[in-house]
C-alpha cells in the first residue's frame, strides 16, 4: 500500500527567518513515517555548487575537476586512492570514500561495499555470486561485487 503524502505550508512568525520546523502527522508510527523522517534528517539546504548545480568537484593530484553527478558510475576505493569512474575516464583522487559521499549527498547512489558506492542510474542488472555476494552490472561495461553485508540495503533502495 502506498502512503497517501499531503503537504501544507503554515506561516509562523515566532520562528527565526531561516528556521523550518517540520512536524509529521499519520495514524500510526510505522515503515512510511520512518522513512519519510530520515529522508528529512539527511536534508540539507543547498550550500555548494555540488548540490545547486548537480556537479561534484574532484581533486587530483594535477587539477581539481568539475564532474557531473548523473555521469558518475561508481566509486571505489585502491589502497589509498579513490578511483572515480565515469563513462569516459576514470580519475583518481586521495580523498576519503566517508566524506566524498557526505558531499555527493545524492540518494541514487549506494554503498555496496565497505570499498565501493554505484549510481543506481547507472544499474543494469544484478546477478548471485559466491557465498551470499552479488554482481552489480554498470553501465560502460563496469562490474563491482556487492558485499552480502549491502545486498539487503541495494535491494530496498531498488524496491525489492
Amino acid at each position: 500500500m502506498t502512503a497517501t503524502l499531503e503537504i501544507n505550508f503554515e506561516n509562523n512568525p515566532n520562528l527565526p527567518a531561516d528556521a523550518v520546523q517540520v512536524t509529521v502527522t499519520a495514524a500510526q508510527k510505522g515503515p512510511a513515517v520512518d522513512d519519510l523522517m530520515a529522508y528529512l534528517q539527511r536534508y540539507q539546504p543547498a550550500k555548494t555548487l555540488s548540490a545547486m548545480n548537480d556537479v561534484i568537484t574532484v581533486k587530483t593530484a594535477d587539477e581539481i575537476l568539475v564532474i557531473k553527478v548523473a555521469q558518475i558510475i561508481l566509486v571505489d576505493v585502491n589502497g589509498a586512492e579513490l578511483l572515480i569512474q565515469t563513462a569516459n575516464q576514470q580519475i583518481v583522487s586521495n580523498e576519503r570514500l566517508a566524506h566524498f559521499l557526505e558531499r555527493l549527498n545524492r540518494d541514487n547512489f549506494v554503498q555496496i561495499s565497505k570499498h565501493a558506492v554505484i549510481n543506481l542510474d547507472q544499474l543494469q542488472s544484478l546477478s548471485n555470486s559466491f557465498s551470499g555476494n552479488m554482481t552489480a552490472i554498470l553501465a560502460a561495461g563496469n562490474k563491482s561485487t556487492v558485499s552480502r553485508r549491502y545486498v539487503k540495503n541495494l535491494t530496498e533502495k531498488l524496491g525489492l
